[in-house]
Order: structure tokens, then sequence, then C-alpha cells
């Protein structure tokens, strides 16, 4: 699993401070809406390895760890709940777009509901060099 799922352990803290005991008819109308983009500490690690000793080095679990509904599915499981299960990606707003299209699930209806929230680890030395170009 990425390094941006430890950034979710906030929405398990979130969840228990809540109170909220989940019965069987509750996580029916259940759902998760969270994501965190491809972590860069996990690409760094991989990408690290492919260069330094080859392809066999990288773990068969990098792509599995890394894929956007990992986060969301992992809560989803951890906490029992059966229904809509989102991960959007949308760079920067992500956060912003989950918690947004939770409170509409809620809205309309589809859900009673949602565990919600985002994560972004993009600042690293390569992304810090990047942005430098749009300064410039």
């Amino acid at each position: 699993m990425d390094d941006l799922f430890n950034l979710a352990l906030g929405s398990v803290e979130a969840f228990f401070d809540s109170g909220i005991t989940v019965s069987e008819s509750l996580a029916q109308r259940s759902g998760v809406g969270w994501c965190g983009n491809w972590g860069p500490a996990n690409y760094r690690r991989h990408h690290g390895a492919v260069y330094q000793r080859g392809h066999r080095r990288v773990s068969p679990f990098y792509i599995p760890g890394s894929i956007i509904n990992m986060i969301s599915g992992n809560l989803s499981i951890r906490f029992g709940l059966k229904g809509p299960n989102l991960a959007i990606a949308t760079a920067c707003s992500t956060g912003t777009h989950s918690i947004g299209q939770a409170a509409r699930m809620i809205q309309y209806g589809d859900a009673d509901a949602m565990l919600a929230g985002g994560a972004e680890a993009g600042v690293t030395p390569t992304a810090v060099a990047d942005s430098a170009w749009l300064v410039h």
C-alpha cells in the first residue's frame, strides 16, 4: 500500500471519534468517497528499483497497491461499508470533489452516510523542480 494510505488514517480516527455504530442496515446504504492519487513515494521507490537492480526487483504489488481506489476499498472493508465506493482523481481538487460527490450521493438518496476525503503527497524534488518552470 502506498504512503498515501497513512494520510487516510485521519478518516479512520474521525470515524471512531464519531461514535457511529455500523449496523447491517446502515452498512448497506453507507459508502466511501476517498481518493489519493498515485503516491510519489511509492513511485520513487519502484522507479529507482527498476534502474538500479532491474525489473525483477519491482514488487508485484506495485500496481495493485497504487490504484486510486485502493484507499477507498480498504476503508470500506475496514468499516464494513457496503454502499457506493468512489475514487475520484482530479489532481489538487481530489479531496474537495470526493467530499462534494459524497454529499450529493446523500442529498440525492443514493446513500445514507459516506466517509469522504482525499490526500495528495505531491511535494517531491521532481515536482518542485517541475513547478519551478511555471515561475520563470
